[in-house]
């Protein structure tokens, strides 16, 4: 498992670097399926992986933009773990994966009535 998950730490850095981010971190799922070891959850997401804008990394690392669901963690500390996000934060969130969607795949999010 710590080799897969470095040989898929590796090939993510090198991808996302080419789409100018760095991958910070990440988590991965692991389970075994007939003694296999299989991935079992989304990998390299803004949900599962912390990312910085590259451009800004390499101008200041201490202030380079994140560009993953550290925005709304942020939010919900600030004010306090309320039971729902607000819409205002709701609608900049979309907005946040939906760009970092367009940047890592370099097309728009196709939407359709099969993926509402």
């Amino acid at each position: 498992m710590k080799a897969i998950s470095l040989q898929l730490f590796e090939r993510g850095t090198t991808y996302l670097a080419e789409k100018g981010i760095v991958l910070v971190d990440t988590k991965y799922e692991f389970g075994l399926l007939d003694g296999e070891l299989i991935l079992i959850d989304e990998m390299h997401t803004p949900d599962s992986s912390r990312f910085w804008s590259k451009a800004d990394y390499e101008a200041n690392p201490l202030t380079a933009t994140q560009i993953d669901k550290e925005y709304v963690r942020q939010w919900l500390i600030q004010n306090d773990y309320p039971l729902e996000l607000s819409a205002e934060v709701a609608v900049e969130a979309s907005k946040r994966y939906l760009q970092m969607y367009e940047t890592i795949t370099g097309s728009p999010l196709q939407i359709t009535s099969e993926n509402t």
